[in-house]
């Protein structure tokens, strides 16, 4: 009840959502749990596919476990098909070749005004430092100017000014 209706559940507003967070809660929350229990849903049906929950251990063992056994994302851990992905790769595969081509010398020639590859990533990569470049969030203002605390939306929001600070 805690987790599902007061403090998960409650940033769900929409009654399919609530739904299915109490079906994750009702799959994750039991008292096997604290054994080895298989924590991927759906995962008996597929071969060579598992994750299971660790027995009580200490925290440096914790995150040995995870790092072993959960190297990759996979569709199962979602309970989704294991073809799920196969859309979501190649539409980042095509993203790539697409970005490659736009890279590579647009005519070859012998001529001496031709741009390689490298002139090129290095003129794209200026013109974002030239838009980018000055811009910085003032992220002390910003909490100085909240009327209250921050909230959990406004901590998120700074800790994504902070990151977004570090990249410009």
């Amino acid at each position: 009840y805690i987790f599902g209706e007061i403090m998960y559940g409650g940033h769900i507003v929409n009654d399919f959502d609530r739904l299915v967070a109490n079906e994750y809660l009702n799959f994750y929350m039991k008292d096997e749990l604290l054994d080895e229990t298989e924590m991927y849903p759906f995962a008996e049906e597929e071969k060579g596919v598992s994750f299971m929950s660790p027995t009580p251990t200490s925290f440096d063992k914790y995150i040995d476990h995870i790092d072993k056994n959960m190297a990759c994302d996979t569709p199962i851990a979602f309970g989704l098909h294991p073809n799920a992905e196969i859309d979501f790769r190649t539409q980042q595969s095509n993203s790539l070749f697409k970005t490659l081509i736009a890279l590579a010398p647009q005519e070859v020639s012998s001529e001496e005004g031709a741009a390689t590859p490298e002139q090129v990533a290095k003129a794209t990569a200026n013109e974002i430092l030239d838009k980018f470049g000055d811009k910085h969030f003032d992220v002390e203002e910003l909490v100085r100017s909240l009327e209250e605390g921050p909230g959990p939306y406004q901590n998120v929001f700074i800790q994504e000014m902070e990151v977004m600070n570090v990249l410009l």
